[in-house]
């Protein structure tokens, strides 16, 4: 399966999960901004200095900093502009679709092994 339609497969289920199916427009917004998050990983396919082959192999895209860089920042957004976070669950979810990208890419066992050459630790095991 391609990785922007798992992407976007995940984000469509998220979305589902949190609510029932609601044709109003802003809703709609919503599950575009979702699905914008879940295929932000994903932009090392377009930009070529984010491409691996431009840093040792490794999908810098895909680290922990940059998988929760939107989700975070959303609900930064969220929070201090509109003075909500509702429901609370909606942060939840929204975090939850920042990891899928490291879920898929199977971090959390090289994470736990300490793995030196695993790719979300980029910023501290590039060789110098």
């Amino acid at each position: 399966m391609s990785s922007f339609l798992g992407h976007t497969l995940a984000a469509i289920t998220i979305d589902s999960l949190a609510k029932p199916y609601n044709s109003k427009p802003h809703l709609r917004v919503w599950l575009g901004w979702l699905v914008l998050i879940a295929l932000a990983p994903d932009i090392d396919y377009i930009v070529p200095i984010l491409h691996p082959s431009s840093h040792q192999g490794m999908r810098i895209t895909h680290s922990i900093f940059s998988s929760l860089l939107l989700p975070l920042s959303t609900m930064g957004i969220l929070l201090i502009e509109l003075g909500i976070l509702t429901p609370l669950f909606s942060s939840i979810l929204i975090t939850s679709k920042g990891y899928d990208s490291l879920e898929k890419q199977k971090i959390i066992v090289p994470l736990l092994l300490f793995i030196s050459a695993c790719f979300m630790t980029w910023a501290f095991n590039l060789s110098r």
